[in-house]
């Protein structure tokens, strides 16, 4: 009766450890399917239904700020440049203009160094400024000279 026992024994230990094995080399299949380009998975089959999407680098557009105003920059003689337009019932209103790393200028048609808007000819520059408004300054996304 025990060789029976024993007999049964061995038979669950062995099912249980081929069951293990098959699951870790599914698993591991998964894994590695999961990981190659849809085309690979499908094969490189012509008459194939699925196409791949050509790779494209994203087109990227500058966000929208809180502030968006046409006007004339202001060069002050400390160096801080000023948007200054007309609005009614406050004329020559006006706002500092703080630039970043990620502010865009576009002057003549062609984006360029945001430090060159400050050698924009004062007065007659009439740019548009997009940004985001905080303690009386624009921190601006985009400086547009305008026509």
């Amino acid at each position: 009766m025990q060789s029976v026992n024993r007999n049964s024994s061995e038979k669950g230990l062995a099912m249980i450890l081929l069951l293990i094995v098959l699951g870790v080399v599914v698993a591991g299949g998964v894994y590695v399917l999961s990981k190659k380009p849809i085309n690979e998975k499908l094969g490189n089959d012509t008459n194939s239904q699925i196409s791949s999407v050509p790779q494209t680098s994203p087109v990227l557009s500058p966000a929208k700020g809180n502030f968006t105003k046409k006007g004339n920059l202001s060069l002050q003689e400390n160096g801080d440049l000023f948007l200054v337009w007309d609005e009614p019932g406050n004329p020559a209103a006006n706002v500092k203009l703080k630039f970043t790393a990620q502010s865009i200028c576009i002057i003549g048609g062609i984006g360029k160094d945001c430090n060159l808007a400050k050698t924009i000819t004062e007065g007659s520059s009439y740019v548009e400024v997009e940004g985001n408004l905080a303690d009386n300054k624009v921190e601006v996304i985009k400086l547009e000279e305008q026509n």
